[in-house]
């Protein structure tokens, strides 16, 4: 009889404890501005055109989201907890590049997809140290993007700019 109150008990911690995570996921935000964008967009330096600005700043390792991306790459750095920007895609696009520029200083990117478990990760390791990510099918919906660094808590301000 006390095992089956233990187990019930250990069974109640864990569904309470997992609750919170889940209506978190659900409602999060971004740590700095969103990106809306249609095709066609001009990249101006504005929310709307494709380009804004953050910080990096945390010791989580991205890693954790998810450990390579839809095509294989590996998915690295240090960052926040919650996601530094919005991206929300109004339509599908053929082609996308998001890119870092964080005078290369060495940043990281991953990219959570609409339907929470397709990512897009990329580094500036063999290139410039800032972060890029070219890839093509992006559909529809919101997408949550994490910048990060390759050295754990490392603070760097940057600019990210989505082009077509």
């Amino acid at each position: 009889m006390q095992r089956l109150s233990v187990i019930g008990i250990i069974t109640l911690m864990v569904t309470l404890n997992t609750i919170p995570a889940l209506s978190q996921e659900e409602n999060k935000e971004a740590n700095f501005d969103s990106l809306i964008l249609s095709p066609g967009f001009s990249p101006n330096p504005t929310s709307e055109g494709g380009q804004v600005g953050g910080y990096t700043n945390g010791s989580f390792p991205l890693s954790s989201k998810t450990n390579s991306d839809r095509n294989g790459n590996p998915c690295i750095g240090y960052g926040d907890t919650t996601p530094d920007h919005k991206l929300v895609l109004e339509q599908d696009f053929s082609n996308l590049t998001v890119k870092v520029n964080s005078q290369g200083q060495g940043t990281t990117l991953v990219i959570q997809g609409p339907d929470n478990q397709t990512f897009r990760c990329g580094d500036g390791i063999e290139s410039t140290n800032d972060a890029i990510i070219k890839d093509q099918t992006w559909k529809a919906g919101t997408y949550w993007i994490w910048v990060g660094t390759v050295d754990s808590a490392k603070m760097l301000n940057y600019t990210l700019t989505v082009r077509e």
